[in-house]
């Protein structure tokens, strides 16, 4: 059987995304992630297809599995707690990563917050509405 997974633990211009996802998995052990959005695709296309995206992605989404918004903003607490990031001045779901320079990060929460249709309302009024699927 041949491996088809993409190795890019040998990747110099992606130590800071390692960093970051280290950084992460410190507190959120118990958590598993999911790259998702732009650096996502930017990642697969350039280190898999060799295909320029030309554009500088300039946050990186992470989704995690929860069970209630009460486990997210946990999660994001414990996150900031560490001293590895910093709260984003307006928004609930964007960090700072105090790593290699600093990046922005958006958490995404998915499965025990979402609707019958795949979409999480952020709190605290529910005017913020995300599409999650696929995410499971």
């Amino acid at each position: 059987m041949t491996a088809i997974s993409l190795d890019l633990s040998k990747k110099p211009e992606l130590v800071w995304l390692s960093r970051l996802v280290a950084d992460i998995q410190l507190v959120a052990r118990e958590r598993d992630l999911l790259l998702v959005g732009a650096q996502a695709r930017d990642l697969l296309l350039m280190h898999a297809y060799r295909i320029d995206t030309r554009r500088a992605t300039e946050d990186v989404d992470l989704a995690f599995m929860v069970r209630d918004w009460s486990q997210f903003l946990d999660l994001r607490t414990r996150l900031v707690a560490s001293g590895r990031f910093s709260e984003h001045e307006r928004t609930l779901h964007k960090l700072i990563h105090n790593g290699v320079g600093t990046s922005r990060v958006d958490l995404i929460p998915f499965a025990g917050v979402e609707d019958a249709e795949r979409h999480i309302a952020w709190p605290p009024d529910d005017a913020t509405v995300m599409n999650v699927i696929g995410f499971r």
